[in-house]
């Protein structure tokens, strides 16, 4: 993988912010929806109380598909955002692949096939009238 786009990253100021708060103020919660309300976030969506996730069937295609969009975002747009900005830095074409950020979809190809692979697992198996579903493993190799 080109490695343009994470060197930028690092030479990127970083900076953290410390909350000092009474127990159930809000420290999590303030920052957490400025951080979903922002644009500049990329945010996988999964709440282990509804019942979307409640199996890991479902937690597994949800997490692929979200990782599959973000990638692709990634490969199509680049991920730059200016100092301050909610919009990101427009990039054409030459520059999205020559900062790298083109190799992204190949990282959106693999949580895609993935999913698929365990759907076509499924569908056999079901044609033999046997029960399978995702373990453990599958999760684990996918948050890897």
């Amino acid at each position: 993988m080109n490695s343009k786009p994470s060197n930028a990253l690092w030479r990127a100021s970083q900076s953290f912010t410390v909350l000092f708060g009474a127990p159930s103020v809000g420290k999590q919660t303030a920052p957490l929806r400025e951080i979903l309300s922002h644009p500049r976030y990329h945010v996988l969506h999964f709440d282990l109380r509804i019942a979307g996730f409640s199996d890991l069937d479902s937690l597994y295609a949800s997490l692929t598909i979200q990782m599959e969009g973000y990638f692709e975002e990634l490969a199509t747009k680049g991920g730059w955002y200016e100092e301050d900005s909610t919009e990101p830095v427009r990039l054409n074409d030459s520059e999205i692949e020559a900062d790298g950020w083109d190799t992204f979809e190949a990282e959106a190809l693999a949580f895609k096939h993935d999913r698929i692979n365990i759907q076509r697992n499924e569908e056999v198996v079901d044609l033999k009238e046997e029960k399978v579903s995702s373990v453990k493993s599958d999760l684990a190799i996918l948050l890897a």
